[in-house]
């Protein structure tokens, strides 16, 4: 099995506060690829009852060593995706505007794509999603477009791009089929698309901020930020907000299967005002927010939230994380603190997206249960 991992490092985390902390601030960041192969080993983690992650086999780049010059491995900017394409692994650097090809030993093969508007090139590239058995989707709102490269034994290729929806931030796939999520439209926020950009059937789903009262479209705008995840086993579209301590999840037809608000959690104070709503850090400076969600063999899902530390002027660190493990009915079957940040999990591979300390992305072996 090949795995793999990303570490990135943050100027975020070496800013001093003014009282003397380390915290998190958003200057620029530099990242690691590691690659891993999956041999179980004595000790390794346990999520849920269903798998055990593996070791780490091969770094790329050196996060810890980065602002010396003394890193050997290959440096990124900002990570907004990554896959494992049989033998090889796909990277999506949003700052710089490209995709990276790497075989297993680490090697570069290809890149594609550079920063503007014209065929093959990117504003601000958020997501990457499988696009059939060879093809990737990479969609960039800011050119509101989707933009499918082909990857070949050789490298990458530009099989063409359509244009998304003004608002799409976010982006799925299950096989053929491709979900975008638009939180700030007036529309429902979950729209289906071909590969040619063609809307299909009715949008739907929920934002996030709705209240049983009359509608306040000025706070759901606000409060409408979440990740996205689609689960292929169960046929659902997950959706964790980012500010409110809750997910949803929705069939592929657009059905609502169960919305959840998690307890234990210490979120955002969130106070209406004239200009919409305010969030309001607690007192001692720790709050929890919708970190990622991910489905896992067996149609379970994960939902996780980190803990940050620190307020909005200041700079905020992730101090801590809790996972919560939910059915497919939307049952909690149980939480954990100790697990990495994770973005995927297969019976074969999971995938995790860190900040903590450093931005990083691994993808570590499975063995189901």
């Amino acid at each position: 099995m090949v795995l793999m991992r990303i570490d990135r490092w943050s100027l975020e985390g070496w800013v001093r506060s003014s009282t003397g902390r380390l915290v998190h601030r958003d200057i620029a960041r530099l990242t690691r690829l590691t690659l891993l192969l999956g041999m179980v080993v004595p000790g390794s983690q346990v999520v849920g009852q269903q798998f055990r992650l593996g070791a780490e086999r091969l770094a790329l780049g050196s996060p810890d060593t980065a602002m010396s010059g003394r890193g050997t491995g290959v440096v990124f900017g900002k990570l907004a995706g990554a896959f494992v394409l049989e033998s090889r692994v796909l990277v999506l650097d949003e700052a710089r505007s490209q995709l990276l090809l790497f075989d297993s030993t680490g090697r570069l093969v290809d890149r594609f794509g550079r920063t503007g508007s014209g065929p093959g090139e990117f504003l601000s590239p958020r997501a990457v999603v499988r696009v059939g058995k060879t093809g990737v989707g990479v969609l960039d709102p800011r050119n509101s477009r989707m933009t499918v490269v082909e990857i070949t034994a050789n490298g990458m290729s530009l099989r063409g791009q359509f244009p998304v929806p003004v608002f799409a931030e976010r982006a799925c796939s299950v096989g053929s089929r491709i979900f975008l999520y638009l939180p700030l439209s007036d529309q429902p926020p979950i729209m289906e698309i071909d590969s040619l950009g063609t809307p299909i059937g009715r949008r739907f789903g929920e934002r996030f901020g709705q209240s049983s009262g009359a509608r306040n479209p000025i706070r759901e705008r606000i409060l409408s930020p979440a990740e996205m995840a689609c689960s292929a086993e169960s046929e659902m579209i997950l959706l964790v907000s980012h500010w409110l301590p809750e997910a949803k999840a929705f069939s592929l037809d657009g059905e609502k299967r169960w919305g959840k608000v998690f307890p234990n959690l210490r979120p955002h104070r969130i106070e209406d005002t004239e200009r919409g709503v305010r969030h309001i850090v607690p007192q001692d400076g720790i709050a929890d927010v919708g970190a990622s969600v991910f489905a896992s063999p067996g149609g379970i899902v994960g939902v996780q939230f980190e803990r940050l530390e620190g307020n909005f002027v200041a700079g905020r660190t992730v101090v801590g994380r809790k996972t919560f493990l939910v059915s497919k009915d939307g049952r909690v079957l149980g939480e954990r603190d100790d697990l990495p940040p994770l973005i995927e999990v297969t019976a074969a591979q999971a995938i995790s997206l860190s900040n903590d300390p450093f931005p990083r992305l691994r993808i570590l072996s499975t063995v189901v249960r």
